[in-house]
């Protein structure tokens, strides 16, 4: 049971008016001297109890009335017994922190269930859990559908698991954030000859996250390099990617300024690039290569294999993925096109396997963001809270009280014309 606005409780005090009004109106009755008594009828005893019940019946209801008058302007609500739950979620990895495990036992000891902040909410001790990073505000939506009276987050507020629409904290929610610890990480490793070797490294904490490209000897012929003693990655060889370029004569600009970003890609990337340049009349088919980039006019391009083709789309972005292993370019292309959409960066995500990189690298981001950035706290509305904490409503209950006593109160005071 839970009251909005207390402040209203002294309402009750209302209740010494009918109470006196009832006491005063105890008068006795006025004395007439006659002179005989012999013509008046004896009146039964239980009349008089029946009067003074009614009397006492008639204060209780109008008291209740007073009472539940007050109830409803001081915000009564009650919680129901199945929606008096308590959740501690903590998300993967906090659960061993020493700091936070002696809040985490102190909250199971007061009655909170401990969850694990992830899609469905599993228990903690759950052993089959999803590893992704989540997304908070995705995540918050759900726990707000929950018929809990408290929840606390334990979290670390990673800063690429707020996307989508911002959602304000309820006010049963208590949102505490911790920032990760700093992590050194190997990326990829590509043998550059027989005893030497490139690799690049990624350094992240709550601010930034950064990389760099490194040469390091070996001695043998492993297939793994220990980057640091609990983190070691496959050592890569370079590969040779043929890329085909068929165009028509309107496309001719279109395909130098692919092939100069190839040369870019080429002069960075340990990977070698073969560059075919060929008119769509001796392209065939028969002649297999890693890619196909198809800058012509007509919809049919090489099926079953990968494949970059022009269509004119209305995108912000000059690549789309259209399929398994096709892509879709979205502009013609020339000198300004190239610098803007930054052509040589994005081709080379798509032809080599820097996407496998770049998904590794968004696993060990660290990045957070602060609670001030990520919490609207100021648009949530009173009568938002109260739905938050997920009360039963009594406001309807409470008036139809209302209205039931105080035609009872009528028509009783009606009858005995009090």
């Amino acid at each position: 049971m839970e009251l909005i606005n207390p402040i209203w409780l002294w309402g009750l005090t209302g209740l010494l008016i009918p109470i006196g009004i009832h006491l005063l109106s105890r008068r006795e009755g006025k004395i007439i001297k006659i002179g005989s008594i012999r013509h008046l009828e004896e009146t039964s005893s239980k009349q008089f109890k029946s009067i003074r019940l009614n009397e006492l019946v008639l204060l209780l209801l109008r008291c209740l009335t007073i009472t539940i008058l007050v109830l409803f302007l001081s915000g009564f609500h009650f919680q129901a017994l199945e929606k008096s739950g308590k959740w501690l979620l903590v998300e993967s990895g906090l659960e061993r922190d020493d700091e936070l495990s002696v809040l985490i036992d102190s909250l199971r000891r007061n009655g909170f269930e401990i969850k694990r902040l992830t899609w469905g909410f599993p228990e903690l001790t759950d052993s089959l859990y999803d590893t992704k990073k989540i997304n908070y505000w995705n995540l918050l939506a759900k726990l707000k559908r929950k018929p809990l009276t408290q929840a606390v987050v334990l979290s670390y507020n990673y800063a690429d698991g707020f996307a989508g629409r911002r959602v304000s904290l309820p006010e049963n929610a208590q949102w505490v954030s911790k920032n990760p610890a700093p992590i050194e990480f190997g990326l990829n490793a590509i043998r550059i000859s027989d005893d030497s070797l490139r690799y690049r490294a990624g350094y992240s904490n709550a601010n930034k996250t950064s990389f760099s490209t490194f040469r390091s000897k070996i001695k043998d012929a492993r297939d793994f390099f220990k980057f640091s003693k609990a983190d070691s990655i496959a050592i890569e060889r370079p590969k040779t990617i043929s890329i085909q370029i068929v165009n028509q004569p309107a496309f001719s600009h279109d395909s130098k300024m692919i092939a100069a970003a190839i040369h870019a890609i080429d002069h960075e990337s340990p990977d070698k690039f073969e560059v075919e340049i060929l008119s769509q009349q001796k392209f065939s088919f028969e002649k297999k290569s890693d890619w196909v980039i198809w800058l012509c006019n007509e919809t049919p391009r090489p099926t079953g294999v990968n494949c970059i083709y022009y269509r004119k789309e209305s995108s912000n972005n000059l690549f789309e993925k259209s399929g398994f292993s096709t892509w879709t370019l979205t502009q013609r292309l020339n000198e300004q096109v190239a610098l803007q959409q930054n052509l040589a960066v994005r081709l080379g995500l798509i032809l080599t396997s820097e996407n496998k990189y770049h998904e590794i690298a968004c696993q060990k981001d660290k990045r957070v963001l602060g609670d001030e950035l990520v919490w609207d706290k100021n648009s949530v509305k009173p009568e938002q809270i109260r739905s938050t904490i997920n009360p039963t409503s009594s406001e309807k209950y409470l008036m139809m009280l209302l209205f039931l006593f105080l035609l009872l109160e009528r028509w009783l005071s009606f009858k005995r014309k009090q």
